[in-house]
Parts: structure tokens; sequence; C-alpha cells
């Protein structure tokens, strides 16, 4: 072990209050409970993409419906032009919103996971060695070392984009009739205006109702990893 991570791992384990030759079985304990609530981790992060998933299926597939109904002549019934795009405009943001928390979701079941992994490798090597830290590769390049859930976030981003054009070209449509004449510019300014106003809620709304409800103290770092204190 390098001198570094020595150093790390005594004021680590001096944080936790389990240095000592008295607490090592407790520190052999906390190592299995490091690598099983890992595992919960990573089973509960496939299931929260699964329950995520669920929702962008229902909005892929009601956005097709109702645009197939718009599409072909005599579908919607007189009257009803404006509830059915209005339905579809629905679909779009629910869409969009769904997929920008799904985002969010996969981040923050990242974020706990590498928080038991950081725990394991600093608890592993007095009891396993570097068994955790050892990876087979492949020097030939034929299995890249790639992230499965990174790819499920590049996924995430994937249908944020798809819903973003959808629900652009969707307002396009509607505001096709306010882009022409005289006060066109003041309309498209107070839209602008207004989407500006959106986003500045939506930013409000996600620091303050989005974020761990827990106050926390820091009480070492590492590196880019910060080892904080929950504070009841």
């Amino acid at each position: 072990m390098s001198e570094g991570f020595l150093k790390d791992r005594d004021v680590y384990l001096g944080v936790l209050g389990l240095d000592g030759e008295d607490k090592r079985e407790a520190r052999k304990d906390a190592l299995a409970r490091a690598h099983g609530l890992r595992t919960v981790e990573i089973e509960l992060y496939w299931k929260r993409a699964t329950y995520f998933w669920g929702f962008q299926i229902a909005a892929f597939a009601g956005f097709g419906v109702a645009i197939g109904a718009m599409a072909k002549e005599g579908a919607v019934a007189p009257g009803m032009e404006v509830p059915l795009t209005a339905f579809v405009l629905a679909i779009a943001v629910f869409g969009l919103g769904s997929a920008w928390f799904s985002l969010l979701g996969a981040k923050a079941s990242k974020q706990w996971q590498l928080n038991w992994e950081r725990h394991v490798d600093m608890l592993q090597e007095e009891f396993e060695g570097k068994l955790y830290r050892m990876i087979f590769r492949m020097d030939d390049g034929s299995a890249p070392m790639l992230s499965v859930t990174a790819v499920n976030v590049g996924l995430s981003k994937l249908l944020l984009g798809c819903w973003v054009v959808l629900g652009v070209s969707v307002l396009w449509f509607l505001a096709g009739p306010f882009m022409e004449g005289p006060e066109a510019k003041d309309r498209m300014v107070l839209g602008a205006m207004g989407l500006i106003l959106c986003l500045c809620g939506y930013n409000l709304f996600l620091r303050g109702g989005l974020r761990s409800g827990f106050a926390a103290k820091q009480r070492a770092r590492f590196g880019r990893h910060a080892l904080v204190e929950r504070i009841e």
C-alpha cells in the first residue's frame, strides 16, 4: 500500500471510530456491510431505471397515437382540435420531465453506489487484499472497459434530447399563427421571457426540493472526495 493511501486510511478509520487493533472485528463487519449495501444500490439502480422506463414508454405511445390522429384527415371530431393539440403538448412536457428526472435518478443512484465502493476501497485490504481493485483487462481492445451505468446515463440523455426536439416541434406548430403580423417580434420576446422565468423557477425547485434533505459536516477530504457526517 502506498504511503498516501495508508495516511488516508488512518484518517478515515479515525473519523469512523474504527482505528486500533481492538476494532478489527468491527472493521470486518463494516466491510461486509459496505459490500452488501453496494449490492443493494446496484439492484435499486436498475429497479429505478425500469420505473422511469415505464413512464417513457407510456409517453412515447401516447404521443404517437395523438400525432397520428392529428395527421389523419377526418380522425378528429370538429371542435376537438384545440384539446387534442393541448394533449399532445402535455404529453411532450410529461415525456421531457420524466426523461429529465430519469437522468437525475440515474446520477443519484450512481453517487450512492460510488459511496459504498469508496468505503470498500478503504476497508478491504486488511481482509481481502486488493481483490476488489484488481481487474483483468483485454489489452487487444476487444473488450473495452465501459461502465454499464454510464451507458444508461447516456441513454437517458438521448431520450431527453429526443423530447426536447419533439417539444420544440410542437411549440413551433402552436406558435405558427402568432409568428405573423407586425406584433410577431413582441410575442417572441414575451415568449422568451416566459421561458426564462420557467427555467428559473425550475432551478429553484431543483435546489430546494430534490436535494437530500439532511445537514452534513465535512470531516475529511481525500482528493476529489469529501467524507461528511450526517447531522440530524
